[in-house]
């Protein structure tokens, strides 16, 4: 960093298009990456980490404000799969699950009461004809 010292939390990373190449034994755990638009307060586990700010070319630029369209775009992606994109998803997959429950449980309660007159009178077979029906004495026996 050219302007000075920078400093950094000791869960903080930094993102960046840097590619490294690293040995699948460096590898310890599974751990959680938080990119945010500010600099948090705390909260996060011991293998949860969190990003609010990238690097490019000896320059520190926050997430909310980078410089080039290829990394707001890299950035973009991967907001996309970062683990609060799928706590929303667990969220919306698991109110579609609620309403599919009720619009079930909707159904079978219909299907359980009896038609009253009304609803009787209203289901009507789809016909190529018309039948009309006159009713004279000899049709009332």
């Amino acid at each position: 960093y050219e302007r000075g010292t920078l400093t950094a939390a000791p869960s903080e990373l930094f993102f960046s298009l840097h590619f490294d190449e690293n040995h699948s034994d460096c590898v310890l755990r599974p751990c959680a990456v938080h990119l945010l638009d500010e600099r948090p307060d705390g909260g996060f586990g011991p293998h949860e980490f969190f990003a609010w700010r990238a690097y490019e070319k000896k320059a520190v630029y926050p997430l909310e404000a980078l410089p080039t369209k290829k990394l707001r775009d890299a950035y973009a992606t991967e907001a996309k799969r970062g683990p609060a994109a799928k706590a929303a998803a667990a969220r919306e997959a698991s109110e579609k699950e609620r309403r599919k429950r009720e619009e079930t449980e909707a159904r079978e309660t219909a299907r359980e009461t009896a038609l009253s007159a009304d609803e009787l009178r209203a289901l009507v077979m789809p016909r190529r004809h018309a039948e009309v029906w006159i009713e004279t004495r000899a049709f009332n026996r």
